[in-house]
């Protein structure tokens, strides 16, 4: 039986948007991740398009979209011809004055805890790194870890926790004001889709999403409301702790409780 290939659009390496062709798994692509989609990304809906420098009502610079290669956008197609007029092979052009604030007050006692009880954990050669929020005001940063492939070809401890909060700092960017989070919430679901396309694997479970997001209202990392049930936003505790440092907190707080 002759394999089937891919027909969704993917841009090439100067812009041009070609077939995919890349060889199917049943119906799924292991090159999703790069397929253009019909949509726009939040912030090329709200103007911060690329090559442009947006400021918001305050004058504060805005970082611009970086989805060339997926985003429908129509300002990513002016560039795209430009790249191909000059026979260059395409590039991100980034003239924004976005510059992430450091923060001064992210990194408390529990968050060193944790930190060193991870790097205690994994070994020196597994110790996390400190990225920096690119919104300090809407999402924590984040301690990476680096996963390594486990026997049973699932994500590995923690792993699954990670590609939802990147799916969920991901949307709150992407979705800056109530009417966009309105029209399209962070669901199970679309959290699903999100971290199978990014990733090029099977949507994980939306079940074990739910679970994830459980045990971060548990700690007060985040508000979760129901009916749907939805990721909402990251708390003041949360932002200023991370993840881990919540984590760690709850451990010290249950342990003085006992």
């Amino acid at each position: 039986m002759a394999s089937k290939l891919c027909e969704a659009t993917v841009k090439d390496s100067h812009g041009r948007k070609v077939k995919c062709a890349n060889q199917l798994n049943g119906t799924d692509c292991a090159n999703r991740s790069q397929h253009l989609t019909k949509y726009r990304t939040g912030l090329c809906g709200i103007g911060a398009h690329e090559g442009s420098n947006p400021k918001n009502f305050q004058g504060v610079a805005l970082p611009t979209c970086t989805q060339w290669q997926t985003c429908s956008c129509s300002c990513h197609e002016t560039y795209d011809q430009m790249f191909q007029m000059s026979e260059m092979e395409r590039m991100l052009v980034d003239n924004s004055t976005f510059k992430p604030e450091r923060p001064t007050f992210w990194m408390p006692n529990p968050v060193d805890l944790a930190a060193s009880r991870i790097s205690s954990n994994d070994g020196a050669a597994s110790a996390p790194t400190i990225i920096e929020s690119p919104a300090p005001d809407l999402v924590p940063a984040t301690m990476a870890r680096t996963f390594a492939p486990t026997a049973t070809g699932r994500a590995a401890k923690g792993e699954l926790e990670a590609q939802v909060k990147e799916a969920c700092d991901v949307w709150l960017i992407d979705h800056p004001t109530m009417p966009q989070r309105q029209a399209r919430p962070c669901t199970p679901p679309w959290v699903s889709e999100e971290i199978g396309h990014k990733y090029g694997i099977k949507n994980p479970s939306v079940g074990a999403i739910d679970a994830v997001w459980k045990r971060w209202a548990l700690i007060g990392f985040a508000v979760i409301e129901k009916k749907p049930t939805r990721f909402v936003k990251y708390t003041e505790e949360g932002i200023r702790l991370t993840l881990e440092g919540c984590k760690e907190r709850a451990r010290r707080q249950k342990r003085s409780s006992q």
